[in-house]
């Protein structure tokens, strides 16, 4: 196995995982009765999602 196809299915198994985070991040915000509660998985659904955006761009550029 190629060392190009090890990154690759490494980056898509983080994505996967990055997506299922923020899923879950944004259903705790909507969720949650205490505003700084819901600030704080707002907060974390950010970051989160720019995890996702860089697992997808990993992903492109070893797919170039």
């Amino acid at each position: 196995m190629s060392h190009q196809t090890v990154l690759s299915e490494y980056f898509t198994e983080m994505h996967k995982i990055a997506s299922s985070v923020l899923q879950q991040y944004e259903q705790l915000a909507q969720s949650a009765n205490n505003p700084e509660l819901q600030e704080q998985f707002d907060r974390l659904s950010r970051d989160e999602y720019k995890q996702v955006q860089l697992t997808e761009r990993l992903i492109e550029i070893l797919e170039e």
